[in-house]
C-alpha cells in the first residue's frame, strides 16, 4: 500500500461560468475581478489556455487576485501600476478588455517581479 502523504495530489472538475462566478462571490472576490464581465474573460482566457497546453489549469480565484486587476479605464491602470504602452507592447503586461464597456482586467504579476 502505497503512502498517500508522501505525494501530492489534486482534484480537478470543469467548471463553468456560473461555476466561477459563484465561487468568487463566495470567496468576496466577484467585483475585485471585474464582475460578470471580468470573470467570463478570464474563464474563456484560462480555457482557452488550457486547451492550447493540453493541461487542466487550476481555479485560484484567491491566486488569480494577486495577478489580475480590475480597472475602469485603462488610463487608471496605468497610473496605479505604474506601467505605459511600451510595457504592453514589449508583453510584461496584459490587459483585457472587457465586454459591454465594464473595463480593464490588468495581469500585472510581471511588474513585481521587475
Amino acid at each position: 500500500m502505497s503512502d498517500l502523504n508522501s505525494k501530492s495530489g489534486f482534484l480537478y472538475m470543469e467548471v463553468n461560468l456560473s461555476d466561477l462566478c459563484n465561487i468568487a462571490y463566495r470567496l468576496g472576490r466577484y467585483d475585485q475581478l471585474g464582475g460578470y464581465e471580468g470573470l467570463k474573460a478570464l474563464h474563456e482566457y484560462y480555457t482557452k489556455l488550457s486547451r492550447e497546453i493540453g493541461e487542466p489549469i487550476e481555479v485560484d480565484v484567491v491566486g488569480w487576485c494577486t495577478e489580475w486587476a480590475h480597472y475602469e479605464s485603462l488610463d487608471e491602470a496605468m497610473r496605479d501600476l505604474n506601467f505605459g504602452e511600451k510595457e504592453m507592447e514589449d508583453g510584461n503586461v496584459f490587459v483585457m478588455e472587457l465586454d459591454n464597456g465594464a473595463g480593464y482586467l490588468v495581469n500585472f504579476a510581471s511588474l513585481l517581479d521587475s
